[in-house]
């Protein structure tokens, strides 16, 4: 019925609730381990487990795409959908979550609170990066996030934080006051991970400016790059930029730093580099 729909009937928003309904109801009536409890006290258990869980699996993953398919259709206008997506990205099919992550993308601000309410309860680190991909794709719009990013960005998986620091840098001018704190943390990771965020963000990164040439002095190279290259792509041609990279550029101990600096006052000041 839900191909068919998809497939050659016009949809509108009066159908999200009849899609809500349909996955929820798959959800309840799939395949369930209760259906082979039994069969644990004959040893069985381990056979028919692995079974029944790629049923469940498969019959969930396949009405969720389809409902995503009719949502995509008919949004905007889905928004009471969206928990259904979100709850997608911890179905074990990769199908299905890069399903949902897709149209939740496309659901701008309206996904985020239920995001940020994912990332605070969800442990599995591959939905979890899921959900970092998609406020990722919603950019400017997932501000509201930016605190729960910070929380990602100080993870200690190398994936999550990894997807925080691109999330972060998405949202642009509107993460950089929550960066800069994280610039002054006593943690040499964090502040680099603080670091390639606002790397990442070209002139977005402007307000960090003040903050970006205390960190030329940072005790950890990493973090001394970072706001070299910063402060390149900004353009910074201000005195006490220009003095301090010329200094980085000759003395610094680290060979990369004294690269960078010599990239970017070549690109500050228009000037060519071999």
């Amino acid at each position: 019925a839900l191909e068919a729909l998809r497939d050659y009937c016009p949809v509108s928003k009066e159908l999200v609730p009849y899609l809500i309904k349909a996955y929820n109801t798959t959800l309840l009536n799939a395949p369930s381990n209760s259906l082979y409890d039994g069969y644990e006290a004959l040893g069985q258990f381990a056979e028919l487990d692995s079974g029944y869980t790629a049923q469940r699996d498969y019959e969930i993953a396949t009405i969720g795409m389809l409902v995503a398919d009719i949502i995509e259709m008919i949004e905007p206008g889905a928004d009471d959908a969206i928990p259904v997506l979100v709850g997608m990205l911890s179905l074990n099919r990769y199908e299905a979550r890069k399903r949902a992550i897709e149209v939740l993308g496309k659901m701008g601000a309206d996904a985020v609170p239920f995001l940020v309410t994912f990332l605070e309860t969800e442990s599995d680190p591959s939905s979890r990066r899921d959900a970092l991909r998609i406020l990722a794709d919603i950019g400017g719009q997932a501000e509201d996030a930016v605190p729960q990013l910070i929380t990602a960005l100080k993870d200690s998986d190398c994936s999550i934080y990894l997807s925080a620091i691109k999330a972060l840098s998405s949202i642009g001018s509107l993460a950089v006051p929550a960066l800069i704190i994280e610039l002054q943390n006593e943690d040499a990771d964090i502040r680099r991970r603080a670091g390639r965020a606002l790397s990442m963000m070209g002139s977005d990164a402007l307000d960090a400016l003040p903050e970006l040439i205390i960190a030329l002095d940072d005790e950890d190279a990493c973090v001394r790059v970072y706001a070299i290259v910063t402060l390149g792509h900004l353009r910074a041609n201000t005195v006490s930029a220009i003095q301090r990279l010329r200094e980085l550029s000759e003395n610094d101990p680290d060979d990369c730093v004294r690269m960078k600096a010599e990239e970017s006052l070549a690109l500050i000041l228009g000037e060519e580099t071999d």
